[in-house]
């Protein structure tokens, strides 16, 4: 049986996603998928059985060529991180995909009631495992790490708290924001930033450090941050989304929650007395750990592939 992954090019490079590329290294190995990268179906497609095909904001031209494949070759549609499709589009998706796969599940949920079977919301995940399963820190910097893109189209919250930083002193003695490694590398380095990491040092840079934030996408969408964080060891401190609670993260039992308007008082909170959140920052560790692995999605995804044998 011939499998492939089709990924955009963009993908290749050092900052995407550490979680992305193991988990799709792992699928090819493990599953026997073939990955190739490029803008369009190539034509090997034709001639394939199952076709993985990533969909988000930069693939469009992947995205309407796929739709006339050969209904001979089963498609699987993976929805990411994207803000771009409508309706419309979803609908497409839906008459040519066999499965389409999402991490977006409140959005799906409100916007698409009742559209198709064919969705299959997965939560996102934290991976290689031998990269962020640290030992636990028993004495961390007491900051609160900030990391992501900080666009506020996207991520309203995450820009929201960036323009804080950038100009609150009070703020900038409790949080310490990781340079985005593809919009903030040519700027000059503030003294509450740190340069760029990539795996092991993005890992070693959250389990460093007491806590970390995750913020929702406009869509509500929970990140992999939600995962990374406490899997190193970090306090997670987060917005409280519905996706992250269908993936079993109780606020205030998991996670501390977060919004504008308590933002910074809550990391404070947090810094002063770390011996109020020292067993919810073990206890958020050892489930994300058990559940919500590079691991548990791969198993996950062959019950899924399942479906189409």
């Amino acid at each position: 049986m011939k499998r492939l992954i089709l990924l955009p090019p963009i993908m290749q490079r050092p900052y995407v996603l550490v979680s992305q590329h193991a988990f799709f290294k792992q699928l090819a190995e493990d599953c026997g998928f073939d990955i190739i990268y490029t803008k369009i179906p190539p034509e090997e497609t034709h001639s394939s059985d199952i076709v993985l095909i990533w969909i988000s904001s930069g693939t469009q031209s992947m995205f309407k060529k796929s739709l006339n494949i050969e209904k001979k070759v089963k498609i699987i549609y993976l929805l990411h991180g994207d803000h771009t499709y409508g309706r419309k589009h979803i609908e497409q998706l839906v008459n040519r995909g066999d499965l389409i796969i999402h991490t977006y599940g409140e959005r799906l949920r409100r916007e698409f009631v009742g559209l198709s079977k064919k969705l299959v919301f997965i939560p996102q995940c934290y991976g290689p495992r031998d990269v962020f399963e640290l030992p636990w820190n028993e004495k961390p910097i007491m900051r609160c790490l900030f990391t992501g893109h900080t666009n506020g189209k996207i991520y309203p919250f995450r820009s929201y708290l960036y323009r804080r930083l950038a100009r609150e002193k009070k703020v900038q003695n409790m949080i310490t924001k990781m340079r985005h490694p593809r919009w903030e590398s040519n700027l000059n380095l503030r003294p509450w930033e740190i340069e760029r990491a990539f795996l092991k040092g993005y890992a070693k840079a959250l389990n460093s450090h007491f806590c970390a934030i995750a913020t929702a996408s406009r869509y509500h969408q929970g990140v992999a941050k939600y995962f990374e964080i406490p899997a190193t060891g970090a306090l997670l401190l987060g917005e409280d989304v519905e996706d992250i609670r269908m993936a079993g993260l109780e606020p205030n039992k998991h996670f501390v929650p977060v919004e504008a308007v308590n933002v910074i008082e809550r990391i404070s909170d947090c810094l002063n007395n770390p011996q109020k959140y020292n067993d919810m920052r073990r206890r958020t560790m050892e489930y994300v750990r058990t559940n919500h692995s590079l691991n548990n999605r791969i198993k996950l995804f062959r019950e899924i592939l399942g479906r189409l044998a």
